[in-house]
């Protein structure tokens, strides 16, 4: 009763839905106390999420999922809402039996709505889910329908979430990206920028004036870190003139879809050299890999740029998420990363590299595990041993060196 009467917007609405979570929801006895279709619809679909842990503290794990049988006898209990039986059952189908094809015969097609209620528009997405399961060849056309009435909150950007899914999956990426695309949604978006585009891509959204700056910003910084750290140096100089002037350096590095602004500003305007070891600007670090990928002193000079601008642990563009997740399939941008760890055992095993080179290689790589002990410089980990042997090679081969001289420990 008291469900009905207070209005969602207010705040006893919330303690209400505190109290049932905390006190009924997950009692011994919740079954049996339940009164009402609606409450028995969360407790159903509760079930149907088949919880094995303790819920928190006070509450019983719910060891067993709803079972057809029982759902079947609860068919009374919904005499007054017909639609919700059905979505539960549809529901029961989907997450327990998998029979996609009774999905749809419980939740017929009616997609072309002008406004959907709260279950109206979960009905239309569960069918949608299902189209998705078999396959269906209409099932960008069934979401592209549904995204005319999903006008209610969050309803559009799951509508939009769902066609981008299954772009990514048929491989119509850039159907999302074309001029007029019904994908708007900026998180959607840059999801995929940062995880699936390829270099055509990336370089199309960072020229696209139409969108929001963060977006243009996000996709030019993916295709710069991406071009500079997968060796695509002849491609870098070139999107590196899409920097505009006075581009931010500070933004976040943890997560760049979440940062407040896209340090885009770095690869042009970023710390290049210290006290340590003597490079030039970027460009002409860049420049001279682009005429020689394998030059020494350059690859160094790259590994310092990584170094000094924050780039240790930054791994988000090249951390695919899961398969089934929004921007999970394999990435159509070429190559793969090179860690600064990698750069430091390249110069070291050079012969055409100098003995100053490769003592600030063996310097650098002991210092990746200092002081923690754990790797800062990315790629594959390598043991204490290991270590060790740089650092006695560094003491040895290289006694007179600076760096040789600095370096005391090894981790």
């Amino acid at each position: 009763g008291l469900l009905g009467s207070v209005a969602p917007d207010h705040g006893d609405a919330g303690r209400l839905v505190q109290e049932i979570d905390a006190k009924l929801l997950f009692a011994k006895d919740a079954g049996s106390a339940i009164e009402g279709p609606v409450l028995l619809a969360v407790w159903d679909l509760m079930r149907l999420r088949q919880y094995t842990e303790d819920a928190g503290s006070g509450r019983e794990p719910v060891q067993n999922g709803l079972t057809l049988m029982e759902l079947q006898a609860q068919a009374p209990r919904f005499a007054a809402r017909p639609d919700l039986y059905q979505y539960l059952q549809a529901t029961h189908a989907y997450v327990v039996q998998k029979d996609m094809k009774q999905v749809l015969r419980l939740l017929p097609d009616d997609a072309r709505q002008p406004g959907y209620t709260p279950l109206a528009f979960s009905r239309q997405v569960l069918r949608g889910l299902a189209l998705a399961a078999l396959r269906d060849p209409n099932e960008a056309g069934f979401w592209r329908d549904l995204l005319g009435g999903a006008t209610g909150l969050w309803q559009r950007p799951t509508v939009e979430l769902a066609l981008a899914l299954n772009l990514e999956r048929r491989g119509k990426l850039a159907e999302v990206f074309a001029p007029g695309s019904v994908i708007t949604d900026r998180t959607i978006r840059e999801i995929l920028l940062l995880h699936a585009a390829s270099p055509a891509l990336l370089r199309g959204a960072a020229l696209a004036s139409e969108r929001p700056g963060h977006e243009r910003d996000l996709a030019l910084f993916t295709l710069l870190y991406k071009q500079l750290s997968r060796g695509d140096y002849a491609g870098f100089l070139a999107s590196r003139r899409l920097v505009p002037a006075g581009a931010d350096t500070k933004g976040g590095l943890w997560d760049l879809i979440a940062a407040a602004t896209i340090p885009v500003g770095l690869f042009v305007a970023g710390e290049t050299a210290s006290a340590d070891y003597v490079c030039p600007a970027l460009a002409v670090t860049v420049a001279t890999l682009a005429k020689a990928p394998a030059d020494p002193k350059a690859r160094l000079c790259l590994g310092e740029f990584w170094r000094l601008n924050g780039f240790d642990g930054f791994s988000q563009p090249d951390t695919a998420p899961a398969a089934d997740e929004l921007g999970g399939t394999p990435s159509l941008f070429p190559g793969k990363p090179q860690s600064r760890g990698a750069i430091y055992a390249q110069v070291m095993a050079d012969p055409a590299a100098s003995g100053d080179d490769k003592a600030y290689a063996l310097f650098r790589a002991v210092n990746c595990y200092g002081p923690s002990g754990y790797n800062g410089c990315g790629g594959a980990d390598v043991p204490v041993s290991q270590r060790k042997a740089w650092f006695q090679r560094l003491k040895r081969e290289f006694p007179q060196s600076r760096w040789a001289r600095q370096l005391s420990y090894y981790w």
